[in-house]
């Protein structure tokens, strides 16, 4: 495969897991009582804004993560967040499943027991920095050799891993404070700003592994 085709595949691997994610948070948000107001989709700079269905969608460049807003402004009140307002289940239902899914198609992609052996090992991989290089090279390599399904899954479980981590920043974070979602103390939101950094740093550091590795 030549290194345009490894790079438009990769690119759609992440796009493809970024909109089941998305899909699944709206999807749930309505199920639960919570009125999705905007969608985001990917990092960088905005390549479409449009609404669907009532929601403000944003594509973007990069793929690998977005974020689902269920604030809503309006006229003479102050911003009123409908997930919020849920009850804790409820609440809890709204972020965890969107995440329960993408270990669900890991599972579908790898087999139960590989995508749950990847799935645990995955929350230890921002941790792991001497071993991102091997995992980069080996994720690229199946991508290169047609292994896409196998990435898929492989692809699908880490973010969830990662995502479920018990810092602020992540979905694991909310479920951890969940009885202080509507008014965290000041230490958690410096906690988020701080895992935010960190993940943002992680994040750039696995960019520039994957780019001097197509390179």
């Amino acid at each position: 495969m030549d290194r345009l085709s490894l790079i438009f595949w990769l690119w759609m691997l992440c796009f493809g897991i970024t909109l089941v994610w998305t899909l699944v948070q709206v999807t749930v948000g309505w199920a639960v009582g919570a009125r999705p107001v905007s969608a985001i989709l990917g990092y960088g700079p905005t390549l479409v804004k449009c609404h669907i269905g009532g929601i403000l969608c944003s594509f973007r460049l990069i793929p690998g993560g977005g974020a689902v807003s269920f604030k809503a402004l309006t006229e003479g009140a102050a911003s009123r967040d409908s997930l919020l307002q849920l009850s804790a289940p409820r609440y809890a239902a709204a972020v965890l499943l969107p995440w329960v899914v993408q270990v669900t198609i890991g599972m579908a992609c790898l087999g139960a027991s590989k995508a749950l052996h990847q799935f645990a090992s995955g929350f230890a991989m921002p941790f792991e920095l001497f071993l991102l290089r091997d995992r980069v090279e080996h994720f690229l390599a199946l991508i290169q050799h047609g292994e896409r399904v196998t990435a898929l899954g492989l692809l699908s479980v880490k973010m969830a891993a990662v995502n479920l981590l018990p810092l602020p920043f992540f979905a694991g974070g909310a479920l951890l404070f969940l009885p202080w979602r509507k008014a965290r103390p000041d230490w958690v939101e410096k906690l988020a700003l701080i895992s935010f950094a960190a993940f943002m740093s992680w994040t750039l550091y696995v960019s520039y592994l994957v780019i001097t590795t197509l390179f």
